[in-house]
């Protein structure tokens, strides 16, 4: 740029300047440039005309940026006589466009300033692309399109139906439009006004001041068709008239109006301002209006200053539209961001980045809206002109809306002043009163998903807003976490005339906020004295993870002690039936302070659903949301409640003792959600205890049926907790098998109502018990068993029921099966199972170890016969009463006798070395079958010339002994016999004789007596 001095010098001299240059060129190497790029050409060689009609020459096409049509199609001109003249004179620039006609023509301009006297037109029809003259040899070359000294029109105009682009070569450089407003006085009008199309590829517009006409900028795009497409360069360092008493409606850098459109797709567009004092619709960036529509892809748009709005503004304010509401959507200004950055713009009114005023609407889907300042809506202002706020009161005055008569609804429909926020981020801004992320004076705003993060509020609302009772914030899937207030409500803070609705569906989250003096999540205090509005604050959050409130500072209370966290408070209108004891119930918050208490993996869960998130944010009141209006958080919809029911039964399936269940187990209530064909489990709170006191039954309610549309299902898990607090996990109830029975139907207000009977039956097993007889020499016992015996069940070595009789089966063999035993004791340890027998005489019982089984456990309980034994001794007697001294018998015979009555055959009993006569029977079973002691004696076989007597059993250590005598039998003498008398003489008396023979006769008769006695017996 020049001053009007030097432009004088340099116009004096140009003739020099240009045989200075077409010397140079004669001297240096000549120019053979390539052309070979965005498809221009680079295939074939074509004739570049320049522009004299006389010493016309032939050069290689040179290579160019244009997005033009295609190459078999496309002109390309010189603006300049290569090696001769390297200027592009507006007349000859001017004759070039002229003629190219509707040729899509690229233009390559001079190598020096084209100094314009008249507003360059691009006719209807035209396709012109203009391009900076190629690398000198000397280095980069500009190519300047120049404001003239005292020519204050439109520098460049495209007209309807035609088409202008600005591109540049290869080799660096570019096309700048240099409107000099500093230097030439009166300059009011805009540096390009487009009525066709203008594509601004490279190069830069700059230089504008002083502009005076309201629907103007730096580049004006006016009228239905217009369009203005910036893939790069810049439009940069424009201004409006600054005085006091200035224009309104108007943009600093480009005005899109009249139903124009723009996108922007690279590039930059910067450093524009406006006055400040009561600049209505005045715009340091970008100004959107009456009908107009912007695409921001990206981009940059930074360094504004605006009166009314820095960076973007969609602006529409028509005064009668009440009456004629068809024109609204005729006349809705748009803008669109997807990408692009939005950073550190002023506005002295209202939104720094982005403003939004009347029947206007702001869609943003994505790109960064950083750094910008303002008193309200440091990087978003949304205003709609249903009700303005009186300065420095707290009431409302009716604007436009209200003074229509229209209800906000209607008002809404045609007057949105909407800002929809799906993507990207709002970070860094700066309100010196109120809304430091986002300032709502609008019942259009819908915060569906991006980041809120890092503003300042001077006052109220570090992240969002909302300017009083008429206007309400819809938020959806938000999480507003490490917010901080300086006063108090760092997640929230209410006026007097505000309230919250945070409902369950596509809800929120608060948690982590900070607060100096009380309410770190929500607060609300009565300034103004204005009273407070009901609320209603769910107790469930994003995601479905219980919240419980408490108090935590305000007027009479304390600041909240998790240790003594009091009495939760919950702000829901409830049947009084319905109401739970030791909880406070309330409509309104007034004058207090609360905390929200919630599991850490909700709230990690919380963070994870969110689309929305306000984050480290600050204000005085209100770290991250400030509200004098309504805040409504979530969608109202029918929600979903889970009623549980617990039953037990026994292997047969029979309700069980309450002695035999464990005193306690919980439920953990999961979600089901699929998302893009994806199932995910999630669990949802801390698990609840079930037990006697809540008769084994527990409901949640208040559950979401839905998450972005998507449905969520319910269902629970049962166990036994493992840990407590955060790191709590459930484990499986030993012992048990759970089947869950679910039921789910639809009441008439909506509600999903599901009802989960989870039925533990016992996890049962069995012991089956063999027995075994063993007799004393090992083998089995052959007979003499008992009829059945008695068995005693034994759980961890305790008593369990009665003693069961055991018979042996048809098959003789002894087993006994007890079935449906509990694998597990209440105390969920595994049950350790075995058996006692019952005493059977005669019997030692021993009971095996425990073996498993593919079906339990198996005892095998052996009874081996209790033995004894009967020792014999022989003692041998003489007929006189002493011992037997020889002669004796070399063996004799025993007969065992159990209960009198022979047992096995008679034993050969022989002397031992010592010469004892001893046997033993040994392994005689001490009881009979009868289970009665049998008494063992013997007899013995016939000894010749003995008499024999069994003595008394005696008992002993080792069991019994009996002592079988047998005493010689006494042998009578031989008679002498008689010597043959002589003659015998007759007694003196007859009775003498007579008397000695029956003397003898008697001895002998007596003699053979005994012999007989003894061999009986």
């Amino acid at each position: 740029m020049y001053p009007v001095s030097m432009a004088k010098e340099k116009l004096s001299f140009a003739p020099l300047m240009i045989a200075l240059l077409s010397f140079l060129s004669l001297i240096l190497s000549p120019i053979t440039p390539s052309w070979a790029s965005d498809g221009i050409s680079g295939k074939d060689s074509f004739s570049l005309e320049h522009g004299e009609g006389k010493g016309q020459q032939l050069h290689e096409a040179r290579s160019l940026r244009a997005d033009s049509s295609s190459e078999s199609t496309v002109k390309k001109i010189q603006c300049y006589i290569p090696e001769q003249d390297l200027t592009c004179s507006e007349t000859k620039l001017q004759q070039l466009i002229n003629e190219a006609a509707n040729t899509p023509t690229v233009i390559e301009l001079g190598a020096t300033d084209t100094l314009l006297t008249k507003t360059l037109v691009i006719p209807s029809q035209a396709d012109i692309t203009l391009v900076n003259h190629p690398k000198a040899p000397w280095g980069t070359t500009d190519s300047r399109l120049t404001r003239e000294d005292g020519f204050t029109g439109v520098l460049v105009r495209v007209e309807q139906g035609g088409k202008l682009t600005f591109s540049a070569n290869d080799g660096g450089g570019e096309v700048i439009v240099a409107s000099r407003g500093e230097w030439v006085k009166n300059t009011t009008k805009s540096v390009i006004e487009v009525q066709g199309e203008f594509v601004l590829n490279h190069g830069t517009i700059t230089g504008a001041r002083n502009m005076k006409e309201t629907n103007e900028g730096a580049v004006t795009i006016s009228g239905e068709g217009a369009s203005f497409i910036m893939n790069g360069g810049k439009v940069t360092d424009n201004e409006r008239d600054l005085s006091s008493n200035g224009p309104q409606y108007g943009a600093a850098n480009v005005m899109v109006t009249k139903n124009a459109t723009m996108v922007m797709n690279g590039g930059e567009i910067s450093n524009g301002r406006t006055r400040t004092d009561q600049a209505y619709g005045e715009t340091g960036g970008i100004n959107v209006m009456d009908g107009g529509s912007l695409v921001l892809n990206d981009g940059k748009i930074i360094n504004n200053k605006g009166g009314w709005a820095g960076g973007l503004q969609a602006w529409a304010w028509d005064w009668d539209l009440s009456k004629h509401p068809e024109r609204a959507l005729g006349q809705r200004a748009k803008i669109t961001i997807n990408g692009g950055l939005i950073d550190s713009n002023t506005s002295n009114f209202g939104g720094g980045g982005v403003g939004i005023f009347g029947n206007a609407d702001v869609t943003m889907n994505g790109g960064t809206i950083s750094r910008n300042s303002a008193p309200n809506g440091g990087g978003v202002n949304a205003m709609d002109l249903y009700v303005w706020g009186a300065e420095s009161t707290w009431k409302e005055i009716p604007g436009d809306g209200k003074q229509s008569g229209l209800s906000t609804e209607q008002w809404t429909k045609i007057s949105p002043g909407s800002f929809t926020m799906n993507g990207g981020k709002i970070t860094g801004n700066r309100a010196n009163r109120t809304g430091g992320g986002v300032n709502v004076v609008s019942n259009g705003v819908n915060l569906y998903g991006g980041e809120i993060s890092d503003n300042y509020g001077g006052s109220q609302g570090g992240g969002v807003y909302v300017a009083t009772a008429t206007y309400t914030a819809n938020l959806f899937n938000v999480v507003a976490t490490k917010n901080e207030a300086s006063h108090i409500g760092g997640g929230m803070w209410l006026c007097p005339t505000g309230n919250a609705t945070i409902n369950v569906t596509d809800g929120g989250a608060f948690f982590g906020n900070t607060a100096k003096n009380y309410g770190d999540e929500f607060a609300h205090d009565n300034y103004g004295s204005a009273g407070a509005y009901e609320s209603y604050f769910a107790r469930r959050m994003l995601g479905g993870g219980p919240v419980a409130y408490y108090l935590d500072g305000g007027q009479g209370h304390q600041r909240y002690d998790q240790a003594n966290p009091g009495r939760e408070q919950v702000y829901q209108d409830v049947p009084e039936k319905e109401k739970e004891a030791g909880k406070d119930y309330k409509k309104k918050l007034f004058q207090e302070g609360l905390i929200g208490e919630s599991a850490q993996k909700d709230q990690d869960r919380a963070s994870s659903w969110a689309k929305l998130t306000i984050t480290r944010n600050k204000a005085y009141r209100g770290g991250g949301i400030g509200s004098n209006g309504n805040v409504n958080i979530g969608s109202k919809k029918a929600l979903s409640t889970v009623a549980v029911e617990k039953k037990w039964r026994d292997g047969a399936g029979k309700p069980l003792d309450l002695q035999k269940i464990p005193s306690a187990l919980f439920i953990q209530l999961q979600g089901r959600i699929t998302t893009q064909g994806k199932e995910s489990v999630f669990d949802i709170g801390r698990p609840v205890e079930l037990n006697e006191k809540n008769n084994w039954s527990y409901k949640f309610s208040e559950l979401p049926q839905s998450y972005l549309n998507e449905p969520i299902e319910y269902q629970v898990v049962e166990g036994q907790l493992e840990n407590t607090g955060e790191n709590s996990k459930l484990i499986p109830v030993k012992g048990y098998n759970a089947a869950y029975d679910v039921n789910v139907s639809q009441g008439e207000d909506g509600t999903k109502i599901y009802n989960i009977v989870v039925t533990n039956t016992q996890d049962v097993t069995e012991l089956v018990v063999e027995k075994k007889w063993v007799s004393s020499d090992g083998g089995p016992v052959r007979g003499g068993l008992p009829g059945s015996i008695g068995v005693q069940l034994l759980a961890d070595g305790r008593p369990v029921g009665d003693v069961v009789k055991v018979v042996p089966g048809d098959d003789g063999q002894w087993v006994y099966r007890f079935a449906g035993l509990p694998k597990v004791s209440s105390a969920g340890k595994v049950i350790a199972y075995s058996v006692r027998e019952s005493a059977v005489p005669g019997y030692s019982s021993s009971v095996g170890k425990t073996e498993v089984t593919k079906t339990g456990y198996k005892v095998v309980v052996t009874n081996t016969q209790d033995v004894t034994e009967l020792v014999v001794e022989k003692k041998w007697v003489s007929s006189d009463g002493g011992p037997v001294r020889g002669g004796l018998p070399g063996s004799i015979g025993v007969q065992l006798l159990a209960d009198g009555r022979p047992v096995g055959d008679v034993v050969k009993v022989v002397p031992g070395d010592d010469g004892q006569w001893v046997y033993r029977f040994a392994g005689l079973p001490k009881v009979s079958s009868a289970g009665k002691v049998i008494a063992y004696s013997v007899r013995e076989s016939a000894v010749p010339g003995y008499s024999s007597s069994v003595g008394k059993t005696e008992v002993t250590k080792t069991g019994y002994k009996v002592v079988v005598t047998n005493t010689q039998d006494v042998t009578p003498q031989q008679p002498v016999k008689p010597k043959k008398p002589e003659t015998p003489q007759l007694s003196k008396t007859g009775v003498t004789v007579t008397a000695a023979l029956l003397v003898a006769l008697g001895m002998i008769s007596s003699g053979v007596l005994f012999v007989m006695r003894r061999k009986n017996s």
